[in-house]
């Protein structure tokens, strides 16, 4: 079973170029086949299973009330084991009527049956909704954690995600829903559940769902309404409470305002709030007539957002220029609060006891209703929404580079970058859609105006562009399709080239490069690192440059051009030792004894794993210890000393049960069996390949069948005497 030098178990190509002094889940793994190319599902085939929060749906708000026969019937419909949906929608499309805390109420009293419980804002109101796609990424995240490898493809999204819920008793919210494609995607199997909000009444026929109900929610019923008002002001008479129900339209959200407001200010007398609300109604009706009902909700809004300080009335309406959940650092960026203000914190506390503003505790977000947002858009100062996309989009850029440079610091900071990532993807998407838009708007032959002081105004965006894209690259390689990557980064470099910004060109184009590459457009890929290396080596940016020469000699090595890839890996490996990066020196001696291998010279291949071997112990790095260990196996055994090779292959299969590579573990183990068979050693070689079949076939791996029929072989050769 001798097997041809390009078909030997290369256990540590390594593709560290989005960020060389980390340890990536996209670091390739090169197996025997080297047709195989980048092996994606490295990362989540070696990981541990995924011990995951199991309840992540906000509690309803403490002053919930009535809703009764409503909550049982969607209860009743939730707790069949026959994978339900339930919709609720507004009857007349109406906001402000309680959807979300219903569905909030229902999973809180679910738990029991449903204990795993995840809530998605599909943001089906805003400008960027959540796609299918995002929507299943964000389960499926939650379920394998922050480094699994999801496959791009729709289709196989929505098949992980039922199969990955399949014998779990999940209960997933959606809320907000803008049509009947995302719930689709989201359809849950038998024993889990899915609940729905939506503005708009979706006919349950749309949905594909064999057990489905849907409920159309109209304000609370008199009685509930009273009874709301007087828990939270006792103030209130039931005359007074009756009154200011019907004045607005029993809606939860305008109760909530009312019944605060006067809870609040205790010297506010009941009878001037029922008329600023009867004054506030007029107002609207005058400027927008014949919107009927709406009108009473905005007109409770009205009166409590004129009831608060100037701050607040500040912070709302440039928070309505987002319609995202924020945290209080973001909101602080946006805000821009004069140093005579209050204090955020003080201006969020009243906020949030107006119910103009709530607070998801668990979370750490303030989310603002989006009739809050309409009437608070409407308030707003002229000209400041410009401003607040360039304070929102300058904030997301600092964390993003935040994260990045945390994410380089090992695969646990990775893990924790990725999960602020993900939250922070709303507003990531968010950023990018207007400067994407702001770029486009104005032709690039169109002249900046000039501001007083000399500085480009409309060269603001373009910078912004150029920024955002540099701060997330590496982390959006691994959440964003490489399509889509691309797109963004040709955006970027055109920006670059607007602005004059010649220092930012290189690492755009690495991460174009990347995004080519990833799409299997190798000779463009080559093209734009190799412009990269000639734009760093003019701006003196060295470690850009490190990072081009490292990608071209992994894609040249991958190409089976092992001679090409050499040229580059070499002035490569001398710039990350005058750098003294040694993850980068490691990255460059373990793919320079690959090429080396390729081109049939083992005893350089030896010597370029041996140092990556110390670098990897000086480093503490078990992963690429293990990885250096392997390839040296190989490289010795190619020499003709498989004696020593299996000593590496042993050592290797320790280490990768340390760390758990079960991936690497399977590699060795069926290297090891090929180096014993070709010593003769028939029955070591059948134990170490039954090791190695046991664990490719639990990881899925094709090659499996490789090693079922080297068993074959082994087991019943051709000149075997019959048995009795």
């Amino acid at each position: 079973m001798a097997e041809t030098r390009r078909h030997t178990g290369l256990t540590g190509l390594v593709a560290l170029d989005t960020a060389l002094d980390s340890e990536r889940p996209r670091a390739s793994e090169r197996s025997e086949d080297p047709g195989l190319g980048h092996d994606r599902s490295a990362a989540s085939a070696t990981s541990a299973p995924r011990a995951f929060t199991t309840r992540l749906v906000r509690d309803p708000t403490p002053s919930f009330m009535g809703r009764t026969s409503e909550l049982e019937r969607v209860l009743r419909s939730l707790r069949v084991a026959s994978g339900p949906v339930v919709l609720i929608s507004s009857v007349r499309s109406l906001p402000g009527l309680g959807k979300s805390e219903l569905a909030c109420k229902a999973a809180a009293e679910l738990q029991g049956v449903l204990p795993v419980q995840l809530w998605l804002d599909l943001r089906g109101q805003s400008e960027t909704p959540m796609r299918p796609e995002q929507a299943l990424e964000r389960v499926l995240r939650f379920l394998m954690g922050p480094l699994a490898s999801l496959p791009s493809e729709p289709e196989a999204l929505v098949s992980l995600y039922r199969h990955k819920l399949s014998g779990l008793r999940a209960l997933i919210v959606a809320d907000d829903a803008k049509d009947a494609a995302c719930i689709r995607a989201l359809l849950p199997p038998p024993g889990c559940a899915l609940l729905v909000t939506s503005r708009s009444r979706i006919p349950m026929h749309q949905l594909g769902s064999a057990s489905g109900y849907a409920m159309d929610l109209d304000g609370l019923s008199a009685t509930d309404s009273a009874l709301l008002l007087r828990s939270l002001c006792p103030r209130i008479s039931s005359s007074q409470a009756a009154e200011l129900a019907t004045r607005c339209a029993h809606a939860p959200l305008a109760l909530q305002i009312v019944g605060q407001l006067l809870r609040e200010d205790s010297t506010r007398q009941i009878p001037d709030v029922t008329q600023q609300l009867v004054q506030e109604r007029a107002r609207l009706e005058m400027l927008r007539p014949a919107e009927g009902m709406i009108h009473d909700l905005l007109a409770a809004i009205g009166v409590g957002f004129r009831s608060v300080d100037p701050w607040s009335r500040r912070l709302l309406c440039r928070m309505a220029v987002l319609p995202l959940a924020c945290d209080a650092d973001t909101l602080q960026a946006i805000a821009a609060l004069p140093s005579h203000a209050s204090a955020l914190s003080d201006v969020l506390r009243r906020l949030s006891r107006s119910a103009l503003l709530d607070l998801d505790a668990k979370a750490g977000l303030y989310r603002m209703h989006d009739l809050v947002r309409v009437y608070a858009q409407s308030q707003g100062e002229p000209g400041h929404d410009r401003e607040v996309r360039e304070l929102h989009a300058a904030h997301i850029t600092a964390l993003l580079h935040q994260l990045d440079q945390r994410s380089r610091h090992g695969s646990d900071a990775l893990t924790e970058a990725l999960v602020h990532f993900d939250r922070l993807r709303p507003h990531i998407d968010a950023a990018q859609a207007w400067v994407t838009t702001g770029l486009h708007d104005r032709p690039s032959h169109t002249p900046s105006p000039i501001k007083p002081n000399g500085e480009r105004s409309e060269d603001d965006i373009p910078r912004r562009y150029v920024a955002l894209a540099k701060a997330g690259g590496s982390l959006l390689a691994l959440r964003m399709a490489a399509k889509a990557r691309q797109r963004w980064f040709e955006g970027a470099l055109q920006a670059t080239h607007r602005i004059a910004d010649r220092e930012s060109e290189a690492p755009l184009l690495l991460q174009s490069g990347h995004a080519l590459r990833d799409q299997g457009l190798v000779p463009r890929a080559l093209d734009a690192y190799e412009q990269c290396v000639s734009v760093a080596r003019s701006t003196s940016d060295r470690p850009c440059e490190l990072r081009a020469l490292s990608s071209l000699g992994f894609v040249c090595v991958e190409q089976g051009q092992a001679a090409r890839a050499i040229g580059y890996l070499e002035p490569g490996l001398a710039l990350a030792r005058t750098l003294q990066d040694r993850r980068a020196e490691s990255a460059m001696l373990a793919n320079l004894g690959i090429a080396y291998l390729d081109i049939a010279q083992p005893a350089q291949a030896i010597a370029a794993f041996e140092q990556d071997l110390s670098v990897a112990q000086k480093l503490g790095d078990q992963r690429a210890e293990g990885r250096a260990l392997g390839n040296l196996g190989l490289a010795l055994r190619a020499s003709g000393q498989p004696q020593r090779a299996i000593s590496c292959y042993d050592q290797h299969i320790v280490i990768a049960r340390s760390v758990g590579d079960r991936r690497g573990e399977a590699n060795s183990a069926w290297n090891r069996a090929l180096a014993l068979e070709g010593l003769g050693r028939r029955s070591e070689a059948i134990a170490s390949a039954e090791q190695a079949l046991r664990l490719r076939e639990a990881l899925g791996d094709s090659r499996a069948e490789k090693v079922r029929q080297a068993l074959e072989a082994w087991k019943n050769p051709p000149d075997a005497s019959p048995g009795p």
